[in-house]
């Protein structure tokens, strides 16, 4: 298995995706909040008086809400085309041909895409917390939310995303059908839920709440459609959350265990 990981981490090292990837998902953080100052800019045209974008927020709010709906589809793509490169070379049939076994090589794979995933999401967390604290104000002695679990939470919800797109591509084995499936999938499913929430129209009950991407946002307080961030979340669905994220989770890993054992190459 270490050989695994080390050849695993040389072949991701040595190519151009993660760089690639990490980059743009870096650039989005500062895209965002470029635009931020452009609304800021337009409402205080449209309205001298009225109070802008940048008084709105604040640096920490920024910050919380950094990995958001684009980060997520950033990284699908990229879990997609590294998760699925091995099969139409044929490195992974040859892997297995030496004797090393189906599980190994998924979680070989699984293991180092997860750490470059957790390594993009420090970056951009590192650039929204810098930018943050140039663009807004500077909050972070007045927070009241419980950081460490918000921290915690959105690690849990990436490994989740990561699990459940990392099985997805995997699966399906094709990186162009990979990335199509990644990128629809769970905004799909996030569509269908909010039109059954309005057909549902219970008032203080949300299906979407119970999907992850309902649970990421509520850590990273920031609108799953429109990525405007809070200053607060509501920590009152924090236990339901953790326990949905790890039954997800759980889920997950036992369908890519699944596939990973019946996979052919």
């Amino acid at each position: 298995m270490a050989n695994l990981l080390r050849f695993e981490f040389r072949k991701l090292l040595c190519g151009k995706i993660v760089y690639i990837i990490a980059a743009i998902a870096v650039a989005f953080v500062i895209l965002n909040g470029l635009v931020f100052v452009l609304l800021d800019h337009v409402i205080n045209e449209i309205d001298p008086e009225a109070s802008g974008i940048i008084s709105s927020y604040s640096a920490y709010s920024f910050t919380k809400a950094a990995l958001t709906n684009n980060f997520t589809i950033i990284i699908g793509v990229f879990i997609a085309i590294y998760a699925c490169e091995d099969f139409g070379h044929g490195t992974s049939k040859n892997v297995i041909g030496k004797g090393y076994s189906r599980l190994k090589v998924y979680f070989s794979k699984y293991i180092v895409s997860l750490i470059a995933v957790i390594v993009m999401a420090i970056l951009c967390f590192l650039t929204a917390l810098g930018f943050g604290l140039i663009l807004f104000n500077n909050d972070f002695g007045s927070v009241t939310d419980n950081i460490p679990v918000i921290v915690i939470g959105q690690i849990l919800c990436l490994i989740v995303f990561h699990s459940m797109l990392f099985t997805l591509a995997y699966m399906i084995g094709k990186s162009g059908a990979a990335i199509a499936i990644n990128i629809v999938a769970p905004l799909g499913i996030t569509l269908v839920l909010t039109i059954l929430d309005l057909i549902i129209n219970r008032e203080g009950f949300s299906l979407s709440n119970y999907w992850i991407d309902g649970i990421f946002s509520s850590f990273t307080g920031a609108s799953s459609s429109l990525n405007l961030p809070t200053s607060t979340t509501d920590e009152s669905l924090f236990v339901s959350n953790f326990i949905l994220i790890f039954v997800y989770l759980a889920a997950s890993e036992a369908l890519g265990i699944f596939f990973a054992q019946r996979k052919q190459y």
